[in-house]
């Protein structure tokens, strides 16, 4: 036997297979010619490419705003400002992207590459191409604004790099702030879908990893959704067939990248929407209308949805009606017009990156919201009619998950993730929507979904893990520390941290075995603003305080503006004594362009503290106004004017919020204390003060404060009306 190999006597010895390695796509093309051929004039292999005279579509030698473009003898130059507004010259290496448009990166040091604004339109001149435009036009954007294009949002080896090549390594160093970023290949090659090829090439039995998930329909979506989903990034090292939320983790369809009803509004790539339809749901995948290798359609116009969508059917769908769907019997128009054509009416887009038309992939039947602001796809053609004409021109809809979504009603919500028949992406989506949820059933769905079969949905339970008592709630952040996918257990130590370190001592083993794969996630992501806020979130937690400052400052040197380093930063002066000078970067998140409430409200706590409470109903006010629906708002709104003793205005306002949203059980708190101070003077609040507490004793029976509230309204409502 051979010494420690585990080996029987007579049993042939097997040789380790090594790890595969990429070979770059050249060496497939000997073999798969037909495939290769396909994909070395798709988007895929032109994704990046050197900057020559060849691969360069642009006419040079022109301004776009305040950007020179210049060919020279040997290269192709841009002279624009840098990072300090100082006007320098910089080489353009490599191309981005080949049509509808192209953009160019240039080397500023650092390892950084960074995309230029003036942007080449690549069509047609008929269709309104060969020009120069501007991503961001009609913008001044400062050198100190994070949209500059010296800075981390205009960035290649953060933003772009993942997708735009294939086996990337970022490589950033933050004590230095440099890159040395490294890839397989310089665009999207055979191995990025099928996997690294030396094994395959050395001994072609071998096979891919990739080209078996590839084959395997249900896999397929999540083999592209690496590049086709809006996602954060995870982990490095990704390859075809490892489980997705191992190294990315796919956004919901939550506004503000979706719009409330589930179709797209930021640019999110595909997969999402995709995966919210009733065609992935019948078991639809990528490669049923894409041609991978030429990263186009099968066929153009309706003939490729009349693949399925025909009086012949496809024996792959036999629960899809056999019908005649280019009669205008089912679309409504005249023969061959925009509005017969299947994509106008059940794919709507929108236009990113100026000129890029992407559709949407949820494939709806058109249908009128409630909500005026969102959009349906017969307003791309019928552009001057009212809403009211479209809802006598379309069908109602009820059946369908963009009316809950829309609505936001909590039953609904709850339904939609009781029926397993609903895709995965459209349940936890719901899900999510029901974080400040009082219903019991939020409670009861989330300890459901955290022990799903399905990563995504046992991810979502954790944000809210809140909504349930706190035995419940260690138990499902422990349960999940262990959990066989990446996202779930790093997700699951990011809701530790709002643990009692008492709690969290409970934890043991997993726990910080999790807490070193969640700031491994982040470290990957260091040099932006968001990854130092939570790196600065659990320096905090974890009593390292200076730490925690550094990270926040970090973040603010990337983007000065960003509003959660703001806020947590001056927070952090709070807790350290030093409160007093907190003011500018309070004052800072709240000038901000974008208005976002929780600035207005953390600049108002703040002036409170000051004892300058009349000053904070300015920004609580506001707050509340950017954001009626949110809970917190109005509960800070309606303490603070109480605070200030305008109880009426007070009492107004809640009585207004009573069965919105905003309403939860901490406004019904507040509305029923200050119904039982009113009634201490005025007797004629008796019945509003005891229907109130009731109501709110019905929300949590067993809460002993509540408890507490009802009997003291009680004996004052007696005492008044003994008087």
């Amino acid at each position: 036997m051979l010494s420690g190999c585990g080996l029987e006597p007579g049993e042939p010895e097997v040789a380790s297979i090594p790890e595969a390695q990429y070979v770059g796509s050249e060496a497939c093309g000997a073999c798969h010619e037909s495939a290769y051929t396909d994909w070395s004039t798709s988007h895929h292999a032109l994704a990046m490419q050197p900057a020559t005279t060849e691969t360069v579509l642009a006419a040079f030698d022109h301004t776009v705003g305040d950007t020179d473009l210049v060919a020279t003898e040997t290269d192709f130059v841009a002279r624009l400002p840098d990072r300090s507004g100082k006007r320098d010259t910089f080489k353009i290496t490599h191309t981005f992207g080949v049509a509808p448009l192209q953009q160019y990166l240039a080397d500023i040091g650092q390892g950084k590459k960074q995309v230029l604004r003036a942007t080449w339109d690549t069509r047609t001149r008929e269709a309104g191409g060969q020009r120069w435009y501007q991503q961001f036009p009609n913008e001044v954007v400062p050198p100190d604004d994070v949209l500059h294009w010296t800075r981390i949002s205009q960035n290649w080896n953060s933003m772009c790099a993942d997708c735009h090549s294939t086996g990337f390594v970022k490589n950033y160093d933050v004590d230095t702030d440099t890159f040395s970023s490294q890839w397989q290949e310089i665009s999207v090659g055979c191995e990025a879908c099928h996997g690294p090829g030396s094994a395959h090439v050395a001994d072609p039995a071998m096979g891919l990893s990739g080209s078996n998930a590839l084959a395997e329909p249900g896999q397929q979506p999540e083999v592209c959704a690496p590049c086709h989903a809006r996602r954060a990034q995870l982990a490095e090292g990704y390859q075809p067939g490892m489980a997705l939320m191992d190294f990315y983790l796919p956004e919901l369809l939550n506004p503000p990248l979706y719009h409330p009803d589930g179709q797209i509004d930021d640019e999110v790539f595909v997969y999402g929407s995709f995966k919210s339809s009733k065609m992935h749901q019948a078991g639809v995948v990528c490669g049923d209308c894409h041609n991978p290798h030429r990263a186009a359609v099968h066929v153009e116009g309706d003939a490729l949805c009349a693949q399925c969508h025909s009086p012949a059917g496809n024996p792959r769908f036999p629960q899809l009606k056999k019908l005649d769907y280019t009669s205008t019997a089912h679309h409504q128009h005249a023969a061959n017009s925009e509005g017969a054509q299947c994509v106008n009416c059940h794919m709507g887009g929108k236009v990113y990156m100026g000129n890029d038309l992407r559709h949407d992939h949820s494939f709806r039947v058109p249908t009128l919201s409630m909500d005026p602001d969102i959009p349906i796809t017969c307003e791309n053609c019928h552009t001057n009619q009212s809403r009211d004409w479209f809802a006598d021109h379309l069908p109602p809809r009820s059946d369908h998950f963009s009316t809950a979504f829309t609505t936001g009603e909590e039953k609904a919500l709850i339904d939609l993730i009781d029926d397993k028949s609903n895709n995965t992406i459209v349940r936890a989506t719901a899900l999510s929507r029901l974080s400040n949820s009082t219903l019991a059933g939020a409670a009861r769905v989330t300890l459901a979904a955290s022990r799903s079969d399905d990563e995504l949905l046992r991810h979502t339970s954790l944000a809210n893990a809140p909504l349930l008592d706190d035995l419940r709630r260690v138990g499902l952040i422990q349960r999940l520390l262990s959990d066989p996918i990446r996202a779930v257990r790093i997700e699951a130590a990011s809701a530790a941290l709002d643990l009692t370190a008492e709690e969290r001592a409970q934890l043991g083993v997993d726990f910080e075995s999790a807490l070193a794969e969640y700031t491994a996630t982040l470290r990957l992501s260091a040099e932006t603003a968001e990854a130092q806020t939570s790196l600065a979130r659990l320096h905090s937690t974890m009593g390292d305080l200076a730490a925690a400052q550094s990270a926040l400052e970090r973040a603010l040197e990337i983007n000065h503006s960003f509003v959660p380093a703001l806020i947590n930063l001056a927070d952090l002066y709070r807790v350290t004594g030093r409160d007093a000078q907190a003011e500018p970067f309070l004052m800072r998140a709240t000038e901000i362009s974008l208005p976002i409430p929780s600035a207005d409200q953390a600049y108002a706590l703040w002036l409170v503290r000051q004892g300058r409470s009349r000053d904070a109903l300015v920004y609580l006010r506001r707050a509340h106004a950017r954001a009626p629906d949110d809970p917190q708002t109005a509960y800070f709104l309606a303490i603070g004017l109480n605070g200030v003793g305008d109880t009426i205005a007070a009492l107004e306002l809640l009585n207004g919020l009573s069965g919105s949203r905003a309403y939860d059980t901490n406004t019904h708190f507040v509305h029923a204390t200050i119904l039982r101070d009113l009634l201490l003077g005025d007797p004629t609040y008796r019945e509003a003060a005891l229907s109130t507490a009731a109501a709110l004793i019905a929300r949590e029976p067993n809460n002993v404060t509540f408890q507490a509230l009802f009997r003291q309204i009680q004996s004052v409502a007696k005492a008044s009306n003994n008087s």
